[in-house]
């Protein structure tokens, strides 16, 4: 049997990350591990003369509304029978704080939504779960839009 005792999940409120919730709910419910869900609230990290830099107010409002979403889906995980469940936020850099969360609480697993963009846009944009899958210091379950979309259907 696994002995991972804490399962990563960090959200996004998208469709595949709600998909990795369930995947996480139902991995922690067999194993008896804790789920943390982690919401990264991503700030520009350059600034363009045409493009103001978010004020306090700004950010302020999408960190509460994160802290709302988060909460729900607190409350979601631990009533698909979630053993425990811990939220955290973060600003900064989704791969980096990912990756910094998953090494300083010691989880066993990252159980994460993958968008399954195209190369080109994967070129522009980059992955955050190939950068975590990457980079990981344990095992990442990257669920995908077809999962999402399966489970959509099951829910319906």
């Amino acid at each position: 049997m696994l002995s991972w005792k804490k399962i990563l999940c960090p959200v996004d409120f998208s469709e595949t990350s709600h998909a990795a919730l369930h995947v996480a709910v139902d991995l922690a419910t067999k194993i008896g591990a804790s789920i943390e869900l982690l919401n990264v609230v991503a700030l520009p990290a350059a600034t363009v003369p045409e493009i103001p830099v978010p004020g306090a107010e700004v950010v302020g409002a999408i960190v509460a509304g994160s802290r709302q979403s988060l909460d729900a889906w607190k409350r979601e995980a631990e009533q698909l029978g979630a053993p425990a469940v811990d939220t955290v936020q973060a600003l900064g850099t989704t791969a980096e704080s990912i990756l910094g969360r998953a090494h300083t609480t010691e989880c066993g697993v990252i159980v994460m939504g993958t968008h399954g963009r195209g190369f080109i846009k994967r070129a522009i944009l980059g992955s955050v779960a190939e950068q975590v899958l990457r980079r990981s210091p344990c095992p990442v379950i990257a669920v995908g839009p077809e999962a999402a979309a399966r489970e959509e259907r099951k829910a319906s």
